[in-house]
């Protein structure tokens, strides 16, 4: 038997990043960050089944990439170089410093390419 009360609440947030309007799932307050990263077609609500125990001990955020979930969806070329832009401007916004970063499918690869850019 799991104990539920102590799961932590998931909460539905909107940020603007870079002029666009962003849903992103937040839990949890303690570090060390970690932000989970979607695939092609999805969205961070592929994610809300692990949040409440991973921020048992993290802060978590699942964001919504641009153009996918409720985010903003505007007319662009979603390129690897745009969204790994992206998630760097998300992270400012929200004034993460360092992060565990979390992804499948598109997710891993825009999490592998900003880790090589930004090692620090």
């Amino acid at each position: 038997m799991t104990d539920t009360s102590l799961e932590a609440v998931v909460e539905k947030q909107q940020i603007n990043v870079g002029g666009l309007n962003i849903n992103y799932l937040t839990a949890g307050s303690n570090d060390p960050v970690l932000v989970m990263l979607h695939g092609v077609g999805d969205s961070a609500v592929d994610w809300s089944w692990v949040l409440p125990t991973l921020a048992k001990q993290n802060r978590v955020l699942a964001v919504d990439f641009p153009g996918c979930g409720d985010s903003a969806k505007p007319e662009r070329e979603y390129s690897l170089e745009f969204l790994t832009q992206f998630l760097g401007d998300f992270l400012n916004t929200l004034e993460v410093q360092r992060a565990v970063l979390i992804g499948n499918s598109l997710g891993g690869l825009i999490a592998v390419r900003f880790a090589l850019s930004n090692p620090e």
